[in-house]
């Protein structure tokens, strides 16, 4: 079978596109079919090629031997005529018509990072918060600019969040003790006692000052102030007796209790002994850090009447050793767990603060803790639990050595016990 036919070209073949040479073939040329894949070209191309050169036979007509890789190059000015290809849709970046609006995201972000500088706690925190959700939607979307707003309010945010962070911690975590500082203020200053106040003082004021501490209790965030009284000092320790409410920081007993002595030494005390359910009464067990600081006795006999002078010391919403004197109102009692407590009504002026504070006889003794008011709109009405009945509680469950004061003041008739 010979591989082609030559022939004149007719309707059919006139028009196609020789696959040698690219030209048109036009009717009545000599022609050659191929007769493997049927295409034409013309005749002349046939003998010059000696083969069919469509497609089909082209790779088949070339011997193995002569097939080699083909050889494709790209010339600078091939390059120079390509075009970029369209950006796919879902890439392109949107085109908004008119000037972009900030975001007020943004600017409510920045507001709460500046009223964080002076608020503690959701300001700053949310700050953040709203800052990076509004940087995320300005430079995601681009419809809204400002996110040098944003940026700006988490940055104060962050500061925001330190900022409080630190103060925190060193306002109720940082280690007080042995640390000399200032006694807190409270609206009126000067609160702090010296030496040179005392001078002129009676000698049984002046050791009832000199016993009186000034407690603050921290546990977590929660605080509370009051005072306390020195009872006295043992085995390089302080014992002082106050009210369980006054180192109950939110509800707990389990924070930490900072004494402040008259001298203004502070340090840092541990809870020795609570006093049974129904007795509002805690005794502390303090490092002695300094001189041993003065303790007082207490009035054990005779036992208290109405009308009789007492003062009470303490510290009164942060006023530091404060005296203030009355008389006692009535004597009373009141069921505990355990039995009958006395309890001392006097119209001496308590305020919080005095709590745990001492209230004395006109000789100086000891004779009740002060603990609470009425709570009702009234005035010259507070209640102090007395101490002379608490006496055999404090030396057996609490393991004190008493000065029990019979008759008289600390310069008279005082039997010290062990």
């Amino acid at each position: 079978m010979t591989e082609v036919t030559f022939l004149q070209a007719g309707i059919l073949e006139a028009g196609q596109t020789c696959p040698c040479c690219q030209d048109i073939i036009e009717a009545g040329q000599a022609i050659g079919r191929c007769n493997r894949c049927g295409h034409v070209q013309h005749a002349e191309c046939w003998e010059q090629a000696g083969r069919c050169c469509s497609y089909e036979c082209a790779d088949a007509a070339i011997p193995p031997e002569e097939r080699g890789a083909v050889d494709m190059r790209i010339s600078l000015d091939d390059v120079s005529r390509t075009e970029p290809l369209p950006v796919p849709s879902c890439m392109a970046q949107p085109q908004f018509a008119g000037k972009r609006k900030t975001s007020r995201l943004a600017i409510v972000a920045l507001i709460l990072a500046i009223c964080g500088t002076v608020a503690f706690g959701f300001p700053g925190f949310a700050a953040v918060v709203l800052g990076i959700i509004a940087a995320g939607t300005i430079i995601g979307r681009g419809k809204r600019k400002g996110a040098w707003i944003a940026a700006l309010a988490i940055v104060i945010g962050a500061l925001d969040i330190v900022g409080w962070s630190a103060f925190l911690v060193v306002k109720y975590l940082m280690p007080v003790s042995g640390r000399r500082a200032e006694i807190p203020t409270g609206p009126i200053g000067g609160d702090q006692i010296e030496a040179a106040d005392l001078e002129n003082v009676p000698p049984h004021i002046r050791r009832a000052l000199q016993a009186n501490v000034l407690l603050s209790c921290r546990s977590g965030l929660a605080a509370s102030q009051g005072s306390g009284v020195v009872l006295g000092h043992r085995d390089g320790a302080v014992l002082i007796i106050t009210n369980k409410h006054v180192i109950n920081a939110g509800g707990k007993t389990s924070g930490t209790i900072d004494v402040t002595f008259a001298d203004a030494i502070r340090a840092t005390a541990s809870v020795k002994w609570l006093a049974p359910e129904g007795v509002d009464i805690a005794v502390l067990l303090c490092p002695l850090l300094h001189a041993p600081p003065a303790h007082v006795g207490v009035r054990i006999a005779p036992k208290l009447s109405i009308g009789e002078t007492v003062f009470a010391v303490g510290n009164p919403i942060g006023l530091g050793w404060s005296y203030s004197r009355g008389v006692v109102s009535a004597i009373r009692k009141q069921n505990y767990s355990g039995g009958l407590l006395q309890i001392i009504q006097t119209q001496t002026p308590l305020n919080p603060g005095n709590s745990g504070g001492g209230l004395y006889d006109s000789t100086g003794a000891l004779v009740g803790i002060n603990t609470l008011k009425t709570g009702l709109p009234t005035e010259g009405i507070g209640f102090a639990i007395s101490v002379s009945e608490l006496v055999a509680m404090l030396e057996k469950q609490a393991g004190l050595a008493i000065e029990k004061i019979h008759g008289g003041g600390l310069d008279n008739h005082m039997d010290k016990e062990q």
